[in-house]
């Protein structure tokens, strides 16, 4: 197991008070906010992290871990999602997907729901 920062979450200058679930659903939707990564430097990153492990994988399966706004903003890229923030909403802890950028498609593979606690 190797970690890499491109994977990394949406680098953000968040307040821990208010409705932080809104800030971050609104982000993904599309919503600018101050002090965060841009969506488009978010992709990038994750996207050319991805080749690179790709390409180390060779005929190995690639499974890559990492955090939900991420998460939902590169394959809202690759695979175009009707709405990103649906996505985000319904991501569980833990959660798999599969993702193929020449199919455009997103299959859940596993997934196991974590019940939320208030903190969340």
């Amino acid at each position: 197991m190797r970690t890499d920062a491109r994977f990394n979450e949406v680098t953000r200058d968040e307040p821990f008070h208010g409705d932080f679930r809104a800030r971050r659903r609104a982000y993904v939707a599309g919503a600018d906010h101050s002090g965060w990564e841009r969506r488009e430097q978010v992709v990038a990153r994750f996207g050319t992290a991805l080749q690179h492990w790709y390409v180390r994988a060779a005929t190995r399966p690639l499974v890559i871990a990492t955090h939900g706004m991420a998460m939902t903003l590169w394959p809202a890229d690759a695979v175009g999602l009707a709405d990103p923030a649906g996505f985000r909403d319904d991501l569980r802890l833990p959660d798999l997907f599969e993702i193929n950028p020449i199919t455009r498609t997103s299959t859940r593979v596993v997934a196991h729901r974590v019940p939320r606690t208030s903190a969340d």
